[in-house]
């Protein structure tokens, strides 16, 4: 899928009076730091056009292709579940990428998701955390302190 293909389908989409609902990944294996930027710039650049959206970092969970790969590559051990319990005692999110630093990536995610913020109104935002606080207090409190 190209940029132009997802520009395309945004149009269709707002033309369709439908709103648009974006989800992004950075960090994943093999991409740059140029290429996160990119991501970074399609998403300010179509603001008008994104509803809503969200970013994450890319994840190999086990039985995809990304996790064959982080394994191949030694990113990930074959005993992934056991491995990303410890980091995620170490590190949130954790951060696999094998070109940017854990750092950059998160800035970048840090930097999108304060955007993000921005587009959902207050009615939504309050609803959201009234309702994740009490099914995960701790989640939120995590949110909240990586907003800051």
């Amino acid at each position: 899928v190209t940029l132009r293909d997802n520009m395309r389908a945004m149009q269709i989409t707002k033309e369709a009076g439908l709103n648009v609902m974006g989800t992004f990944m950075l960090g994943t294996v093999g991409e740059t730091e140029s290429e996160i930027k990119e991501t970074e710039n399609f998403i300010l650049n179509n603001l008008d056009n994104i509803d809503y959206f969200q970013t994450f970092v890319s994840t190999p969970y086990p039985g995809t292709e990304l996790y064959d790969l982080c394994v191949k590559e030694g990113i990930v051990s074959k005993d992934y579940l056991e491995q990303l319990k410890n980091e995620e005692k170490i590190e949130k999110p954790v951060c696999y990428s094998d070109l940017v630093s854990s750092g950059k990536i998160k800035a970048a995610l840090k930097h999108l998701n304060r955007v993000a913020s921005g587009k959902i109104n207050a009615k939504d935002k309050i609803g959201w955390l009234v309702s994740n606080f009490i099914r995960r207090p701790h989640k939120i409190i995590d949110a909240i302190r990586s907003y800051f």
